[in-house]
């Protein structure tokens, strides 16, 4: 019952952002979606379920699994955004990605509690890497808990090949402190690690 109420609660909250594509189940865990300018691998785990979708300059490949809990949600995405943006130095880039950031977080919602941003050519010249861990205290989720702790891991890239496009992977868990991922990072990266650039 929890997993129906999750995947409607999925195709509902991606239907509002545009048009999109219909919600799958995948079978066979690193399974490859291919785009233009990328593939992406799905997550390494079973259980995972898949969305293709438009939203306001961006094309989006969301991924989410749901959980047991109602309070814990797990979703990973592959974002290409569609920018004039143009960067001289990854410098410039990851001055730009602080910047995006700090304008885009609310501190009434959320109290980051560790944060890591930096260039990392994991992807490139302008490929910037973003770790965060934060209370999150406007989940509409949780239940008797002032917060729930929130966990991303992303990088930011600038499509070495293809003009004004910039492309997000993001990886993040969200849950009471004792239901998230003691492995985190490794899954994380297990996903991110599936994103391949074609050149």
């Amino acid at each position: 019952m929890n997993f129906f109420k999750n995947a409607i609660l999925f195709i509902f909250l991606l239907i509002l952002a545009g048009c999109a594509s219909p919600i799958v189940r995948i079978e066979n865990p690193n399974t490859p979606f291919e785009r233009p300018g990328y593939t992406i691998n799905s997550p390494s785990e079973d259980g995972w379920l898949f969305l293709e979708y438009d939203d306001t300059g961006k094309h989006v490949l969301a991924f989410n699994k749901p959980q047991k809990e109602r309070d814990h949600t797990l979703y990973a995405s592959v974002e290409e955004v569609y920018a004039n943006a143009t960067f001289k130095t990854p410098q410039e880039f990851l001055k730009f990605f602080e910047t995006a950031k700090q304008m885009g977080s609310d501190p009434r919602r959320f109290k980051i509690i560790e944060e890591e941003i930096k260039i990392d050519n994991k992807f490139g010249e302008f490929s910037v890497s973003h770790y965060s861990k934060a209370e999150d205290h406007a989940a509409n989720q949780r239940s008797n808990v002032p917060f729930l702790i929130m966990e991303t891991y992303a990088y930011s890239i600038i499509h070495p090949s293809i003009e004004n496009i910039m492309i997000n992977i993001i990886y993040s868990e969200r849950g009471i402190g004792g239901d998230l991922d003691a492995n985190f990072k490794k899954s994380a990266t297990s996903f991110i690690n599936g994103l391949k650039i074609k050149q």
